[in-house]
């Protein structure tokens, strides 16, 4: 009778006490706000050059994400050569039981929580079988609508679920009371509560969480997104990285917005430079992209359509020859979540050299992952 007379008390006190979730000085719950959207492209992937498309698609930032390419080569497959890591440090950190983030502090600091650093390492045969490329990356999300962190209607909605939940809870208690008399130990008595709940109730905490939240997945996955990003890549003679020498500095900028629910459009322009040495000669490249993707599809399958624009310029030995060119890339692609945490991304398509009246065929493909949904950060 005591043990049942505490948890009514307690949760009245509870109910009492359970703020509007949206209001500023609610905790941001980020284990709820996680959700898996497409692994976004990583800057340290991008610099590497492992592919003709510049863009770097906008994200909702992941606390961890990961990307592997290139599984063939000499007609067989083999391990990844390309394979970047993205972190993004404050949200582990604040993913701590110990630390309780302020709705309003989120917001304040939301571009510099965004923050994510990614490395990236390719096995190159361009030059020996085993140079090696090392890159590391830096972005930012300056604008970002479809983060559940903040976004205070979502909040209400489980703020909403947990009231309801605790008012269900305390009118079962009343209900089990009046039809079980106290004449066994309340430890069994709670084992018979236990079973007299589940039978009444037809959705739990985490279904209806759940349901909303792919709810939310299915709205938002084309939210207007807005990225900023850099990265530095370096070359080594030898597969242990050992020695870096400067090869690419890149930095990007992209906007993704809405087209109605079925798509979204991203606009990005990109800055690479990069130091080669071709037949005895330094070559400083010069690349100028700018590049429109539309997607159509939902958040776990989507079609997309590329178009890119590159003005390249070459300069060998300390600018004493140009070179400058016009490249037009077109590709078409797609990706789809295979699993919870497990994407496959690729396209194909046509590149246009127009100053060297050159043509080629294009493709990529690769796997992305990211920490499951239902594992708790």
């Amino acid at each position: 009778m005591i043990k049942t007379v505490t948890l009514i008390i307690a949760l009245s006190a509870y109910l009492t006490a359970l703020p509007v979730i949206a209001q500023n000085d609610s905790v941001v719950p980020t284990n709820l706000g996680k959700l898996n959207f497409a692994v976004p492209d990583m800057p340290a992937f991008k610099a590497l050059g492992s592919e003709p498309s510049t863009i770097l698609r906008p994200s909702t930032p992941m606390a961890l994400a990961a990307t592997a390419s290139q599984f063939y080569g000499n007609g067989n497959g083999v391990l990844p050569r390309n394979i970047a890591i993205e972190v993004a440090p404050l949200i582990l950190i604040d993913a701590s039981p110990n630390r309780r983030l302020k709705l309003e502090q989120y917001l304040k600091r939301r571009v510099f929580h965004s923050m994510r650093v990614s490395i990236g390492t390719l096995t190159d045969s361009s030059t020996t079988p085993y140079s090696s490329k090392l890159a590391v990356g830096l972005r930012f999300s300056l604008i970002d609508k479809g983060d559940l962190r903040y976004d205070r209607n979502f909040l209400q909605e489980v703020a909403n679920i947990l009231r309801e939940d605790a008012l269900a809870e305390s009118a079962l208690r009343t209900e089990f009371n009046q039809t079980h008399p106290l004449t066994v130990d309340l430890d069994d008595r709670e084992k018979l509560f236990k079973e007299f709940r589940e039978a009444k109730q037809t959705d739990t905490i985490e279904k209806k969480i759940n349901a909303i939240k792919e709810d939310y997945k299915r709205k938002n996955w084309n939210k207007q997104k807005l990225d900023f990003a850099l990265a530095w890549a370096g070359r080594s003679s030898d597969s242990l990285v050992k020695n870096l020498n400067f090869h690419r500095i890149s930095g990007w900028l992209t906007l993704a917005l809405p087209v109605k629910q079925w798509g979204q459009f991203l606009v990005g322009i990109n800055y690479d430079n990069s130091h080669n040495t071709v037949e005895m000669k330094e070559e400083v490249l010069s690349r100028y992209n700018l590049a429109l993707r539309l997607y159509a599809g939902t958040n776990r399958f989507k079609g997309y359509l590329e178009s890119q624009y590159s003005r390249v310029n070459r300069k060998f030995n300390l600018g004493v020859s140009t070179i400058e060119s016009n490249d037009f890339y077109l590709h078409l692609g797609g990706e789809y979540g295979i699993l919870d945490g497990i994407w496959i991304q690729g396209y194909a398509g046509y590149q246009r050299n127009f100053s060297a009246g050159l043509s080629a065929f294009t493709g990529h493909l690769d796997l992305r992952f990211t920490i499951p949904e239902k594992i708790k950060l």
